[in-house]
């Protein structure tokens, strides 16, 4: 992304949201890190998926960090959304979220105590989950295999019946 537009995300970062961010630097496409004087985020411009499908994602993903899942918070803008729309020249939508504390843990330090404690994590992840969804309606929440970005084999050429293991 060219300088102009940087220029521009950052600007409608601190018109719309509650922080004060100085630099920002493109990490994918859609994602960007932010940084201020107190506070490091990351910001997700995007329009790969409609703002309902962001806000249902966005909103379980909250709720998860709520009920104590090691999520990064989401930063509500002034407007108390989790969503925004922003004009980067087409219109995008934004998310931001701020900085969760860690690192990524060294594969020296992969031990079964680790595993175990992930798996706890997952099973409360999945009982919050569960929750959640007979609590709310979701119409774009789907499983990870039903995504369409997760159909890989449908983008594999025919040719490629190797990779496909055909």
């Amino acid at each position: 992304m060219v300088g102009e537009a940087k220029k521009i995300i950052l600007k409608e970062i601190n018109r719309l949201y509650p922080v004060t961010v100085d630099k920002i630097e493109q990490i994918t496409n859609e994602m960007f890190y932010c940084s201020g004087k107190e506070n490091s985020y990351f910001a997700r411009i995007t329009n790969y998926k409609t703002y309902e499908e962001q806000l249902d994602e966005v909103s379980w993903t909250h709720h998860l960090y709520k009920n104590g899942i090691g999520v990064a918070p989401i930063v509500h803008s002034l407007n108390d959304h989790l969503v925004e729309r922003v004009v980067v020249p087409q219109e995008k939508l934004i998310v931001l979220f701020k900085s969760a504390p860690g690192d990524h843990l060294p594969r020296s330090k992969w031990k079964a105590p680790i595993f175990k404690e992930i798996g706890k994590q997952i099973g409360k992840m999945h009982r919050i989950t569960m929750e959640y969804q007979q609590q709310n309606t979701s119409h774009f929440l789907y499983d990870w295999y039903e995504n369409e970005e997760y159909n890989f084999l449908k983008y594999i050429p025919e040719e490629g019946k190797l990779v496909k293991g055909l």
